[in-house]
């Protein structure tokens, strides 16, 4: 696994626990302020998707995988990470 890159300068929160897309560029590492939790939140069963707007988030026991309509996005698993 690659180490994460240092965050921009003017990051000065939390950075590097949370994974973020939009409707349009690539993924991202977000910087983070607080909790984001959702008790209403649901696990994403393996072979499974879920779609908002033009983001889809794909799992499967490899991992999870969300793009946006330009096909960018992040891939999540226990033992990496990346951005494309």
């Amino acid at each position: 696994m690659s180490p994460l890159p240092p965050p921009a300068a003017e990051y000065d929160l939390e950075w590097g626990h949370r994974f973020d897309i939009g409707k349009a560029g690539f993924g991202y590492l977000a910087c983070t302020g607080d909790t984001l939790r959702d008790e209403t939140g649901q696990t994403l069963a393996y072979g499974t998707s879920f779609q908002v707007g033009t983001i889809t988030c794909s799992s499967s026991q490899n991992g999870l995988e969300c793009r946006n309509g330009e096909k960018h996005g992040f891939f999540l698993s226990k033992g990496w990470q990346r951005v494309f």
